[in-house]
């Protein structure tokens, strides 16, 4: 029996890490030849929307990271009425739902604004798709370049009280 297919019904959570551990096994010679393939490998466009969104091991990140900031704006909310989270590179929205999920109380009672940015336009339209889906219509999407001047982006940096970033 194929140990990759033993693996997947063992460890279903593990199919995006296990899809990418296939691609790679089978380019195995050519990796061997020229390990610059393995980064388009890993991060082939076809697999980075579920990559993303629903891989085991990116979703435990993200699900860390929506506990800290959930924890954070907490902590900011007892002293203060509202609070403004950033999160710059929202890619395919996968953070970015689980984090307004997390906040989703403070957000609904207007208490939190979650914005949400990205230097490409289509990684925009993607996550809109992601959030939309799932009920997330109140997180701010805006185009940004970290490497411009946030100003005249229409951002104010010192406005928000947590910025985050994977």
């Amino acid at each position: 029996e194929d140990s990759l297919e033993v693996l997947r019904a063992a460890y279903p959570y593990f199919s995006c890490e296990l899809d990418i551990t296939a691609a790679l096994l089978d380019r195995l010679a050519d990796i061997a030849y020229d390990a610059a393939i393995v980064g388009p490998l890993i991060y082939e466009p076809s697999r980075l929307p579920a990559f993303f969104d629903e891989s085991f091991t990116v979703a435990a990140a993200y699900d860390g990271v929506a506990a800290a900031v959930k924890t954070a704006v907490d902590d900011i909310l007892a002293k203060q009425a509202t609070v403004r989270v950033l999160e710059l590179g929202v890619r395919f929205g996968g953070l970015a739902s689980r984090v307004a999920t997390a906040l989703g109380g403070h957000i609904k009672s207007r208490r939190c604004q979650y914005g949400a940015t990205d230097l490409a336009s289509t990684f925009l339209g993607d996550a809109a798709e992601v959030l939309d889906s799932r009920g997330l219509a109140d997180v701010h999407l805006r185009r940004f370049d970290l490497e411009v001047d946030p100003a005249p982006q229409g951002l104010t940096a010192t406005t928000y009280a947590d910025v985050i970033s994977m």
